[in-house]
């Protein structure tokens, strides 16, 4: 049985977008979902479903982290809902719901790539079941989005590690002085895009370093030194570029 403490804690910042055409029980999971989810939205098709699909993204430039959808709806069904959602979001997370186990649409989902797929009638712990597992598997994502978000690999063995300010090659501490530190800081920031003299410039004032144009060649020929060869790159007349090697 699914820990309710614990699927709340994984929830509670979370959307759903429901979508349902029998009334009674699209009224019971939105009642029952909303304790869970920060918020909810219902939709009675797949039309009316699309359009909050894209009103929600417009309104917080992002999609609804799950969504529910039966198959069999007017208008608009599950499955060609799901297709038009897939066009905007291949990774948008999709549970369906159906009373038909028919090959013909199971292999529409397959091919749709849905995350679960539950039968009618619906048992509510297996509900709880599906939507526990899918945000647990986001939760473990996020996290290592946010350590691959965090370590830059600069090729040769080399690493960036942004929230320590710190470079090692091959697992060994690269030791920095402050301000090659900040220009490393700074050129990661813009990695693969052109850092001007103004912005090294700039970066260092909001640091409190006063610095002059030759003195930012000086800190980037000594930098050079320290990652791996071609990692930076200069722009005659403009500033410097990094472009990771990994």
């Amino acid at each position: 049985m699914t820990d309710l403490r614990k699927l709340l804690t994984q929830t509670k910042k979370l959307s759903l977008l429901i979508v349902e055409d029998y009334t009674p029980l699209l009224d019971e999971m939105n009642n029952m979902l909303s304790d869970y989810f920060q918020l909810v939205e219902v939709a009675s098709n797949g039309i009316e479903a699309l359009e909050l699909y894209n009103r929600y993204y417009d309104r917080c430039g992002c999609h609804y982290d799950i969504i529910i959808s039966d198959i069999e709806m007017p208008l608009m069904d599950g499955i060609e809902f799901t297709k038009k959602v897939r066009e905007i979001d291949d990774r948008q997370r999709i549970i369906i719901l159906s009373a038909h186990t028919d090959s013909r649409y199971l292999l529409d989902l397959i091919n749709l790539s849905i995350s679960h797929f539950i039968p009618k009638p619906i048992e509510i712990d297996t509900l709880f079941e599906v939507i526990h597992k899918l945000t647990e598997e986001e939760s473990i994502s996020d996290e290592k989005r946010q350590v691959d978000e965090n370590m830059v690999d600069l090729g040769e063995g080399y690493i960036w590690i942004v929230d320590q300010l710190l470079l090692q090659d091959n697992g060994k501490t690269v030791k920095l002085s402050r301000s090659m530190l900040l220009l490393m800081q700074l050129m990661v920031e813009k990695s693969r895009c052109i850092c001007t003299n103004e912005n090294i410039l700039q970066h260092f004032y909001t640091h409190n370093i006063d610095i002059s144009e030759n003195n930012i060649r000086h800190m980037v020929y000594k930098l050079r030194k320290k990652l791996p060869k071609d990692t930076i790159d200069s722009c005659y007349g403009i500033g410097y570029k990094l472009t990771p090697h990994p």
